[in-house]
């Protein structure tokens, strides 16, 4: 547990740090983005975000040698991933207008759970 809430820590820190004092999107914004698939582009800009935040996790954890906050399986897709975010999302409206790219590290944190070590 020690080792997660240091995991979960630095990567808040690095996140801040990189986002500044204002969240560019959050919550609300993501979802309307994701809700419609039909629209492609809007849609696109959904999955291109939730991949940019899944990205800058593995940069970050690589670059600092630190454990990884979350591990999908291997042969995870990004339209997989999506729907995951967009289930999460969809169950907590209470944090909606929080950070979008928190929203995506706690969606995937809960349905990925790291095993020591990864």
């Amino acid at each position: 547990m020690k080792h997660l809430l240091g995991r979960v820590l630095t990567l808040a820190v690095t996140l801040s740090i990189s986002m500044g004092s204002t969240a560019l999107w959050t919550g609300n914004d993501l979802l309307q983005f994701c809700d419609d698939e039909a629209d492609g582009s809007t849609f696109n800009l959904c999955r291109g975000f939730i991949n940019g935040a899944y990205d800058g996790h593995n940069v970050v954890s690589t670059i600092y040698k630190q454990d990884h906050v979350f591990c999908p399986p291997k042969n995870v897709t990004v339209g997989q991933i999506a729907k995951v975010v967009v289930k999460h999302l969809e169950n907590h409206p209470e944090k909606l207008h929080e950070m979008a790219v928190g929203a995506v590290y706690a969606a995937l944190y809960l349905a990925f759970p790291c095993e020591d070590g990864q």
